[in-house]
């Protein structure tokens, strides 16, 4: 690699970052390449409104990432299938995914444990008739060239309260949240309300909303939910990014019901919160947590959130760092990444954003690297990595397109395109492996949970940790796939690879070699 690996020092909240190379002087040793054409998106329709999402998953299980772009009223749904070869084909019609209602945000996830992924996707609508919608679409895969409406049947044919005409279906995610092997489903609403359906393990589920203690929150503009153990204790929590007030953070009691403790860990934070990410920014071994925002919309200071995890067992802190390591300003913030880009053991950030009045209708995606100069600011490159659009960008997933070691990214914009960004070196395209080493790691289980979702995942090397944590929903409306990705640098193998199970089951891998894709069964 071109770039020396510079460390990170965290004490408490305050950040000191070493380095011997200033910001501009910095060369990437990567690019994105848009390959939308080439690997077979087709044109794409953004819904109406606010906001589209985009899922990437190994729907079919054949080991390559899928893409499922949800998109407006009268123009069919979009599913890739990703063939293994650096391309996709659009095949939504052929298994009966092509729905023609405005979708925005949609989620894949396994409701009923039989080992593949079902569909569940929401619909922004107030119908004249309620009895007769639903706001949620739960599609169970037979095949991976078969899906079928199991919405009633699974409980979920069910109208959602919204307020206001400009009530959007803004989110989803999925976790084991009380224990018992199956995955709950968390759905928000902007200017609507929020539902919490526990998965019975019979292929239903039941509105726990009100029991649970996350229903007062109507009305209330939320956008993208994460669901993970934020605070170690073995029980999988909410956080919720909220428009216009304070963000959420369900603390969940372990006896089905979750209170918000959100101001008190210190991730409230009362702006414009749209996407959100996981990640261990930080390299100590916990997740923290990026949050985009309109920058300084009213006036007030409202900015992108880099929230450093203090936490310990039982008790949560949340440090804001942005303005100090520098990616306060995202413009109109919408869908945001937290991944090693250029696989050196750093976290990135890349970010998009815009709006269709101004200042912000050419505001531009920000990628940063997470090796910021000596001043303490981060190493802003969007230009120098091809990330500098213009466009109204909306969803922005990391994933492994062409399974090469490296993240590519996916974009939606509102308007269009669909993006596919592939990694490539900065000198052209053509390597076998990422600038650095890397590992996959993919928990896996045999019954119940099948793809470890809400496991975290961390690595040893020497004496430094780091962790991921596996979701369902994050970014922006969006979905990431079901595995860990860790850039190694130079390191030719892991020190210890450790995966804790929603269950809290623990397996531990030590002296794994780079460069490679490992299944973590417990």
């Amino acid at each position: 690699m071109s770039c020396s690996i510079r460390p990170l020092i965290v004490i408490g909240f305050s950040v000191v970052f070493v380095s011997s190379l200033a910001a501009q002087e910095r060369p990437s040793s990567i690019r994105f390449v848009d390959v939308s054409t080439a690997c077979g998106i087709e044109a794409y329709s953004s819904p109406e409104g606010m906001g589209a999402g985009l899922l990437a998953a190994d729907y079919d299980g054949d080991g390559d990432v899928d893409l499922f772009a949800p998109t407006g009223e009268g123009t069919p749904d979009q599913l890739y299938r990703n063939l293994g070869d650096g391309t996709f084909e659009e095949i939504a019609a052929l298994v009966g995914l092509d729905s023609v209602r405005r979708h925005r945000a949609a989620l894949f996830f396994d409701y009923d444990n039989d080992d593949d992924l079902d569909l569940i996707i929401g619909h922004d609508d107030q119908p004249a008739d309620p009895v007769q919608s639903s706001s949620f679409q739960l599609f169970r895969q037979d095949s991976p060239t078969s899906f079928h409406d199991v919405t009633a049947e699974a409980g979920l044919f069910r109208q959602a309260r919204a307020s206001g005409l400009l009530a959007h279906r803004s989110g989803f995610a999925a976790g084991d949240l009380d224990r018992d092997g199956d995955l709950d489903l968390y759905a928000t609403m902007w200017n609507g309300e929020a539902n919490l359906f526990r998965n019975e393990g019979n292929g239903t589920f039941v509105d726990i909303s009100a029991a649970s203690g996350i229903a007062h929150t109507f009305p209330v503009t939320q956008w993208q939910p994460i669901i993970g153990d934020f605070d170690g204790d073995g029980w999988q929590d909410i956080f919720v990014a909220v428009d216009f007030f304070d963000n959420l953070l369900w603390v969940n009691q372990r006896d089905g019901t979750f209170v918000n403790q959100a101001q008190e860990a210190g991730c409230n934070h009362s702006m414009n919160g749209m996407g959100a990410a996981c990640n261990d920014i930080d390299g100590d071994g916990d997740l923290d947590l990026a949050v985009t925002n309109i920058h300084d919309y009213k006036g007030f200071g409202e900015r992108n959130l880099m929230l450093l995890n203090a936490s310990k067992r039982g008790s949560f802190r949340f440090g804001d760092v942005s303005t100090a390591v520098g990616v306060a300003d995202g413009g109109w913030g919408w869908g945001v990444t937290l991944f090693d880009a250029d696989c050196d053991g750093h976290v990135d950030w890349a970010s998009t954003n815009g709006f269709e009045t101004a200042p912000w209708m050419t505001d531009t995606t920000r990628f940063y690297f997470g090796r910021p100069d000596v001043s303490g600011e981060a190493i802003e490159a969007s230009k120098q990595v091809g990330l500098a659009d213009p466009d109204w960008g909306s969803a922005l997933i990391s994933f492994d397109l062409d399974r090469d070691g490296d993240l590519d990214l996916g974009q939606t914009c509102m308007g269009g395109p669909l993006r596919v960004l592939e990694n490539v070196p900065a000198a052209g395209p053509g390597r076998a492996v990422a600038p650095g080493g890397y590992l996959v790691v993919q928990p896996r289980q045999v019954q119940g949970n099948r793809r470890g979702i809400g496991a975290i995942v961390s690595i040893r090397i020497g004496g430094r940790w780091s962790s991921r944590l596996i979701t369902a929903g994050t970014s922006f409306l969006s979905q990431e796939p079901a595995e860990a990705h860790f850039g190694l640098g130079r390191a030719s193998q892991v020190d210890r690879v450790r995966v804790q199970f929603p269950d809290g089951t623990v397996t531990s891998l030590t002296n794994v070699a780079a460069n490679q894709t490992i299944s973590v069964f417990p």
